[in-house]
């Protein structure tokens, strides 16, 4: 039987090489005849460039294109240290991006087609209003009030609690450490802790799991205050620090004003600055993390920002040595309702269920397939395992 020979163009090559990130030297160890392919001289069989798309990270389509696939799914990163960040966005950035957009886009015109009305505090601000305009339609559109963080068990469940009330206000979670499932594909939190898709019926927000929670918390608070702006971003907040934008600049002040407001820190902190750890009594007596009262006693000019600096450094060892000492693990299918998100998987389940979807589009717009999709529903059905 003969084997099925494609002629890829070089462009296309390039391109996916480019995509991926990773050296030409790298790919030319699995790809001998790389160098003959670029110049023309041999071409790949079918499988090897099956092999090649796998490699690169590429769809096999895109390879089979005249042209490299125009750039659609493009939204800024904003860097809070542009001259250390990467030239080009990573291939683990980028599919990433590329899976929540797939899923915005579905979900989007599932509410549409199914009467849903846009959401009113989407785009209800600009980063011309002041953070503690932005902060209390934040809280509002949460159904949350002035020192909400304070009436939780513990830093954790703030995060916790911060997550269900967005999902419950119609706007999307995902948090992830990897690629999908994909544990070879690690994402980094030096080049994004998170990003935010603006939409007015299904807006998501997406939280490097590769972070400490401490820090989530932050981001997480971040990207809600841009979908108040109606702002498409990905940040890397640097130190919690917000790149020189705008709109940066505005949502993380309204993220530090929501999450704990200066009226209340004004308060206490004449008694709290004469504690041995000021920024530990802070934290439990907000429920916020130590990264958050240590940014916002800074912000507001308690502290300076080595200072800061130095604190932040030094809870994140402590947030690293704790999760060594617990161990990894952990159940797959609850960690799938922050990888998916619990609210997004009911509404796929519910469209299967009516027939407005397919098996295999659930298994595509999730991530799982076969029994595994069909385990993860029972878990929802049950209600258990949403951490």
């Amino acid at each position: 039987m003969s084997r099925v020979v494609v002629q890829p163009a070089e462009r296309v090559l390039r391109w996916a090489m480019e995509r991926s990130g990773k050296p030409v030297d790298v790919l030319e160890r699995s790809f001998p005849k790389l160098h003959a392919w670029l110049a023309g001289e041999e071409w790949p069989t079918l499988r090897q460039l099956e092999q090649f798309a796998s490699a690169t990270h590429t769809p096999l389509g895109a390879l089979f294109l005249d042209e490299p696939p125009p750039d659609t799914s493009f939204v800024p990163l904003h860097s809070t240290q542009p001259e250390r960040a990467p030239s080009a966005p990573s291939a683990e950035f980028r599919d990433t991006l590329d899976v929540i957009r797939f899923r915005q886009l579905w979900l989007r015109h599932d509410l549409e087609t199914t009467g849903r009305a846009p959401l009113p505090f989407v785009g209800s601000c600009t980063d011309a209003d002041p953070p503690e305009l932005i902060a209390e339609r934040m809280r509002r559109a949460l159904g949350f009030s002035e020192g909400w963080t304070a009436r939780q068990p513990n830093a954790d469940e703030t995060l916790r609690a911060l997550r269900l009330a967005l999902e419950r206000a119609g706007v999307m979670v995902a948090v992830n450490s990897i690629v999908g499932n994909n544990t070879r594909r690690r994402l980094s939190v030096d080049e994004f802790r998170g990003f935010a898709l603006s939409d007015p019926f299904a807006p998501w927000l997406f939280v490097n799991g590769a972070d400490g929670k401490g820090a989530q918390l932050f981001t997480l608070a971040h990207a809600f205050a841009h979908v108040l702006l109606g702002a498409s971003a990905a940040f890397d907040l640097a130190h919690l620090q917000p790149a020189d934008d705008p709109a940066e600049r505005t949502c993380a002040a309204a993220a530090e004003e929501f999450l704990l407001p200066a009226r209340r820190l004004a308060e206490v902190w004449p008694d709290v600055v004469r504690e041995e750890d000021p920024f530990y009594s802070l934290a439990r007596q907000f429920r916020v993390s130590v990264p958050v009262a240590a940014l916002r006693a800074c912000n507001m000019g308690y502290i300076g920002l080595d200072d800061f600096v130095r604190h932040l450094v030094r809870f994140t060892s402590e947030e690293k040595e704790r999760s060594a000492a617990s161990g990894g693990g952990g159940n797959f299918y609850a960690t799938q309702n922050l990888r998916v998100g619990r609210a997004f998987a009911l509404r796929v389940a519910e469209a299967v269920e009516d027939g407005r979807l397919l098996y295999n589009q659930a298994y595509e717009l999730t991530g799982l397939r076969g029994q595994t999709f069909h385990n993860y529903l029972q878990t929802l059905d049950g209600g258990g395992g949403a951490p």
